[in-house]
């Protein structure tokens, strides 16, 4: 976990929260498309806020009431895409 708090990610409201940053609505809509296919994979979806250029990810284990391995993955999978951006 340390390394996505090094990457900006925070603990808010008991959720795994990062908002990025892209140049217009564009860049930010491909990559939310891409979280989404990873979300899909993996049958665990964020709660998402987007902007013209800003994609706001909370994950959060509903299941289980916290956050869990599952969401450090996703998180380490969500970041993998934004640094190939």
């Amino acid at each position: 976990m340390e390394e996505l708090i090094s990457k900006g990610w925070k603990i808010e409201e008991g959720k795994l929260s990062k908002t990025f940053e892209f140049n217009n609505f564009k860049e930010v809509v491909m990559f939310f498309n891409a979280v989404a296919w990873e979300a899909e994979k993996m049958n665990h979806h964020p709660d998402t806020f987007i902007t013209y250029k800003k994609c706001h990810i909370n994950l959060f284990t509903h299941s289980e009431g916290k956050i869990t391995n599952k969401d450090v993955e996703l998180a380490r999978k969500i970041e993998n895409i934004f640094e190939k951006n």
